[in-house]
């Protein structure tokens, strides 16, 4: 059943559809009985929800940040929709939908996971391919990292970001061979897949806003990636030592300076191919992003300052502003 949105809800409607809880709270009729009013979201906006009556300990136990599924009328409140609850109950991990709640890739998550296995199954170093493919076939590594985001803010922050800015980097890095001698092509492309696996664990989406984990704040994800591969690495037999620290400095030199949170510099053509590459994919993102959502109110050519990049960012002519300049008479 195709789902309706919270910014598609119009009053005298009813509704079956889960969200995510963002608040709740217990109150008290003018009687004195009480009611439950929940605050609820999903990728469009937020909206409340009262449960005025026949509410047990299951209902009550709902918190903040549980994926819930509503049974409601929607009514209208001081101009804007509000929901009468009737029915409302925790769902399961297994019968959420991310997406429904977060911003995702616009992209075909299963294009990009199968772009990657492809490139895995091409590489002709045995312990590489062994080991790529050892990330790329595990069902509960991959489901991670199809949902993860790239990033807490800056690029590609949203759900399957992380494998949208790795399969990005892998395609420039593909095309990067044809151009340069003396680069090794499995040690690139091992390095352009795993370069970022950390991510899985350094970061979570929690009340649709892409933030760090425990684990994210004291290690990081270059020093949780290196564990990452390194663990892995350590089951395939007779793995190369030589191997094991080219493509273990790969990881841990992908930020390109100490003060960008590298513990090493990049010292290999391939290292700095990836470092490279990475940080294009990464501005161009951020740049692509920016462009598209701010405009000084003043001068709509340009954005807003930008307070990462400092700078404003010029958007030239956009179609629209073209459009309006056809219009006028």
């Amino acid at each position: 059943m195709e789902r309706t949105f919270i910014e598609q809800l119009r009053a005298g409607t009813s509704i079956d559809q889960s969200f995510l809880v963002k608040a709740k709270s217990r109150r008290q009729k003018r009687t004195g009985e009480p009611f439950l009013t929940f605050l609820l979201i999903d990728r469009t906006g937020e909206i409340v929800g009262n449960l005025w009556e026949g509410f047990g300990e299951d209902e009550a136990s709902i918190e903040a940040g549980d994926f819930v599924q509503v049974t409601a009328a929607v009514l209208s409140f001081q101009g804007s929709p509000q929901l009468n609850i009737q029915r409302i109950r925790k769902l399961s991990p297994e019968e959420i939908r991310r997406e429904d709640f977060y911003p995702s890739t616009t992209k075909d998550t299963g294009e990009m996971s199968e772009y990657l296995r492809t490139v895995a199954s091409s590489l002709e170093n045995p312990y590489l391919r062994a080991l790529v493919r050892s990330f790329l076939e595990d069902d509960a590594f991959m489901a991670c990292f199809r949902q993860s985001p790239a990033a807490k803010g800056l690029h590609h922050a949203y759900v399957g970001g992380l494998l949208e800015h790795t399969a990005s980097v892998l395609k420039v890095c593909e095309a990067i061979l044809e151009h340069y001698r003396g680069v090794r092509r499995d040690l690139l492309l091992a390095g352009a897949i795993l370069h970022d696996v950390g991510k899985v664990r350094e970061l979570g989406l929690g009340m649709g806003i892409p933030d760090y984990t425990d684990e994210g704040r004291l290690l990081g994800h270059i020093v949780i990636g290196a564990l990452m591969v390194d663990e892995r690495l350590r089951t395939i037999p007779d793995f190369p030592g030589s191997l094991r620290s080219e493509l273990l400095h790969i990881l841990v030199s992908h930020h390109g300076e100490h003060v960008w949170g590298s513990p090493k510099r990049p010292k290999t053509l391939e290292a700095l191919i990836v470092h490279r590459v990475e940080d294009l994919d990464a501005k161009l993102s951020a740049f692509q992003q920016y462009l598209a959502q701010s405009r000084d109110p003043v001068r709509p050519h340009w954005t807003s300052y930008h307070k990462v990049f400092e700078r404003f960012l010029f958007r030239g002519d956009t179609e629209e502003e073209v459009q309006e300049v056809r219009d006028e008479p």
